[in-house]
């Protein structure tokens, strides 16, 4: 026999069912504010009365036997202001630890709601694999092997998620470029395939690669795409398709409706952005 302190047995038959049981109660002790769970974590978020949800929370957790890890709870702020004001949160009395920089189901947001912290993350990743295959390949006699290599190991780094934050910033595009230009550098040493200096466009028409600034593109009109002829079942986004429903006739053939935006952020939303891939096409 031993005291079980997580709530339910770990490895037992009924443990996911009953752990199921105790998280779908949530909802009926946190009606104040908004949630979202997945697995074992919960994020929770509000603009007012966060504290007093949080207690509630707690309170619930106690209820139900469970215990929480205060290490892996953590507090951050997303905010565009210069400067947010912040407050301190509790749980069971500790402090819960202010972030700037989260990674949440395997991707990194910042307190400014912009990537580029994912981008230099992706970046640095994908440079330190393809000094990897650089160094394993100087013997490979045909640039298509390595060009198999990158795109199963760099370029699908690089693209992983790259609908969510696709960046508009040129600073973040160049560096994402970059990478790619690296290895077509490698490749045209590697086979003495002449190519201006800086200029890759033969090296991609040689290689047929696309820039990954295109790639990323079709990646937006690949995904509306999907999502308007029903393989992409995602109701909530397709309820969120502003459709442009004329009056009386006119010249415009645009099918969307896109509002106009004062700022670059907003402008660059994701749906919106998608929605004037599509109206180009």
């Amino acid at each position: 026999m031993y005291a079980v302190t997580s709530g339910v047995a770990q490895g037992g038959h009924l443990s996911p069912l009953l752990f199921s049981l105790f998280v779908n109660s949530l909802p009926l002790w946190l009606t104040q504010v908004k949630f979202l769970l997945y697995a074992d974590g919960i994020k929770i978020y509000y603009t007012f009365l966060l504290q007093s949800e949080l207690n509630i929370f707690t309170e619930w957790v106690s209820n139900l036997g469970l215990s929480l890890n205060i290490t892996k709870c953590h507090v951050t702020s997303f905010s565009r202001a210069r400067s947010p004001i912040l407050f301190n949160y509790f749980l069971h009395d500790s402090k819960l630890e202010r972030v700037y920089s989260i990674k949440d189901l395997g991707f990194n947001y910042s307190t400014d709601l912009s990537f580029s912290t994912r981008v230099n993350i992706v970046v640095n990743k994908a440079l330190k694999t393809l000094q990897l295959i650089i160094h394993n390949t100087k013997l490979f006699i045909s640039p298509r092997c390595l060009c198999t290599f990158y795109f199963a190991l760099v370029r699908s780094l690089l693209e992983y998620r790259s609908i969510v934050w696709k960046p508009f910033l040129a600073k973040d595009q160049i560096r994402l470029e970059h990478v790619q230009n690296k290895f077509l550098n490698y490749v045209a040493f590697q086979f003495s395939i002449h190519h201006i200096p800086h200029d890759y466009t033969n090296m991609r028409q040689v290689l047929n690669i696309q820039t990954l600034s295109s790639r990323r593109d079709n990646a937006d009109l690949e995904f509306i795409s999907a999502l308007l002829n029903g393989s992409l079942d995602v109701p909530d986004l397709l309820s969120s398709i502003p459709f442009r429903t004329p009056s009386h006739s006119s010249r415009t053939q645009s099918r969307f409706y896109i509002s106009a935006h004062k700022t670059s952020y907003g402008h660059n939303h994701i749906l919106h952005r998608i929605f004037r891939a599509a109206r180009s096409v």
